[in-house]
């Protein structure tokens, strides 16, 4: 267009300007249009996928069509750049298929737009403790290195006579590397019901979130070691020497909360995790003599909340700031079907597949508390 407009003398240099401009403009739209295009693609295969039809099509050994083959295909694209594979006879889908219902509209009362839809450990921690206690999760592509704070000093801060030097800091960081460790998870379903059932994947979904926050919950929370993964929050706790024993009263409590005030926290940022019974037992316990009141009064103690989970050790608690553990998913839920252990009997085997590590970020925002004598 622009070559035949210099050939033709008809053409006035004002009129060349307008053409060219024109037709400046209309590429330039184009060119937006393509990525808004891009953007909304991936955002409506997200809300349009299917997991009934995702789950009744690995389970007949059938191709995936539609929004679940896109998304699919996309994912395992993503997953190949990081160097790991698609399973044989599984789907990649996202982490909101999960839900019960397929309508995207009705995560937002419960999901805040800041947060990525796709994210399994975010859907995770609406079940769990872990999302009660304020646990920090990250949304990673690959293995990152976080900077993990091991001590500080608060004298550093302060003023300076002119011509002074300032204090030499002792603030220690350490680098804290999140590598993929893969978390696996298992729903047995008769063939019948797979092929049958108009909400299997709702059914199927249910659940793998269920029994998923429950397992990571014992997995981060515990005093384990645990094999193929990163140690329990207690251990590692423990083996950094951030363990206090005190005596579980009502005074003692107020000075756990005192000392982390006292190195700058925010108090309402602590919280407690500790067993149901032992919540149970404090919920029962006189604060002091001629102090009207229980230790746990409408769950909180010493007016912090105070949670309860079966995974924590009997007589001991985690207290302290709970964002300063972080839970990092790399993205890439896999789901595959197993057609063939529990074929004599009729059966499928869903498996869940994602790629999960947590670390401490600042240890002296938690300790693990002890009763005394125990």
């Amino acid at each position: 267009m622009i070559e035949a407009a210099i050939k033709d003398s008809a053409v006035t240099i004002e009129n060349f300007k307008e053409k060219a401009r024109a037709l400046n403009t209309t590429e330039s739209k184009t060119f937006v249009k393509g990525k808004i295009t891009m953007t909304d693609t991936i955002k409506t295969l997200e809300s349009r996928f299917d997991l009934n039809k995702a789950v009744r099509a690995i389970a007949e050994g059938k191709a995936l069509t539609g929004a679940e083959a896109e998304y699919s295909q996309e994912e395992a694209r993503k997953a190949a750049a990081r160097g790991r594979a698609q399973r044989s006879n599984s789907v990649f889908i996202p982490a909101s298929a999960l839900r019960a219902s397929q309508n995207m509209e009705s995560l937002k009362p419960v999901v805040g737009e800041e947060i990525r839809h796709d994210c399994f450990v975010d859907m995770i921690m609406e079940r769990s403790i872990l999302g009660k206690l304020g646990v920090r999760t990250i949304n990673a592509t690959g293995p990152v290195s976080l900077p993990s704070l091991t001590s500080s000093n608060l004298e550093n801060f302060g003023f300076v006579a002119e011509g002074q030097s300032a204090g030499e800091g002792t603030i220690k960081f350490a680098a804290q590397p999140m590598t993929l460790k893969t978390f696996n998870g298992i729903v047995p379903v008769t063939r019948q019901a797979a092929i049958t059932l108009p909400n299997i994947g709702a059914i199927v979904g249910e659940h793998m979130l269920k029994h998923s926050a429950i397992a990571l919950e014992k997995a981060i929370l515990s005093n384990a070691a645990n094999p193929n993964a990163r140690d329990g929050l207690t251990k590692i706790l423990t083996d950094a020497g951030k363990v206090k024993q005190i005596d579980w009263t009502y005074a003692e409590f107020l000075k756990l909360v005192a000392e982390l005030t006292d190195k700058g926290f925010n108090e309402s940022d602590l919280a407690f995790a500790t067993r149901g019974v032992v919540k149970a037992e404090l919920a029962a316990q006189l604060k002091a003599a001629n102090v009207p009141g229980f230790l746990v009064e409408g769950d909180k103690l010493v007016n912090r909340p105070i949670y309860g989970s079966g995974v924590v050790a009997q007589d001991t608690m985690l207290f302290g700031d709970f964002s300063s553990l972080a839970i990092a998913d790399f993205g890439s839920l896999e789901l595959d079907c197993d057609d063939t252990t529990g074929r004599a009997a009729g059966n499928l085997y869903f498996r869940v597949w994602a790629d999960l590590d947590w670390t401490v970020m600042d240890h002296s925002a938690l300790t693990v508390v002890q009763k005394k004598g125990e």
